[in-house]
């Protein structure tokens, strides 16, 4: 099970209002398309995808590569990695020839990788049952409540056999009811409680009353966040 936190400790991951830059940050957005996101304010942000790079907004360190198979970074590289609309992308599986390989599982293990202890991975993705998860014909790869816990928790895929080398610490895993994430990691769980409900709790509570109107009044939630850490066992 997640560990049991708060519901104002959940809900801050959907406050759009990035941290200040920290120094040595580094982020890398997977699937950028042509505009790299920078959601945590990193210091340096990298990007990758299948595009050329003249058909990328730089800004930032470009590189061209297929994110079914082994990412062109190294080990514990990133303070933070995004994903944001691709992990529908990600096949579940392939055939080639006899084997039969597991790309999705592949993907979350190079993230694991390539993120630094402590590391953040944030991603959204259309959840079942939801329509956005079905009515695009590229997407070949379906996330459903739960499926973050194949990649953390008692149960996860390493366990299981399925090929999962790593093992992260689910600190968010839900339907998206904000536009975006407050931005930080969990040792500052703390620090931005005490924030919100402090000198920042009028502005915080108004943001959070009107996207949750928003969404009763006029849509369902389509799409699901997770963010997901590596543990830091030093």
């Amino acid at each position: 099970m997640l560990e049991k936190r708060s519901y104002l400790r959940n809900i801050l991951w959907e406050i759009d209002r990035p941290k200040r830059s920290i120094s040595n940050s580094i982020h890398l957005d997977v699937g950028s398309g042509g505009t790299p996101r920078n959601p945590f304010n990193a210091s340096e942000l990298f990007a990758c995808d299948m595009l050329d790079p003249e058909q990328v907004n730089l800004g930032c360190e470009y590189i061209k590569c297929n994110l079914v198979g082994t990412l062109p970074f190294e080990n514990d590289f990133f303070s933070s990695v995004s994903a944001c609309d691709v992990l529908e992308h990600i096949p579940r599986w392939l055939k080639e020839g006899s084997k039969i390989s597991f790309p999705f599982v592949n993907f979350m293990n190079e993230t694991f990788r390539i993120l630094r202890p402590g590391g953040i991975f944030y991603a959204v993705t259309p959840m079942f049952p939801a329509s956005a998860a079905f009515i695009d014909p590229t997407h070949v790869n379906f996330i459903a409540s739960g499926t973050e816990f194949y990649f953390g928790g008692p149960n996860h895929a390493k366990k299981l056999g399925y090929g999962f080398e790593g093992e992260f610490e689910i600190l968010f895993a839900g339907w998206l009811k904000g536009a975006g994430p407050y931005s930080n990691n969990r040792s500052l769980c703390d620090e931005i409680e005490s924030e919100f409900l402090s000198k920042h709790s009028l502005v915080a509570i108004l943001k959070l009353v009107n996207r949750y109107l928003r969404r009763i009044i006029n849509t369902y939630p389509s799409h699901c966040l997770w963010v997901l850490q590596k543990p830091n066992r030093e």
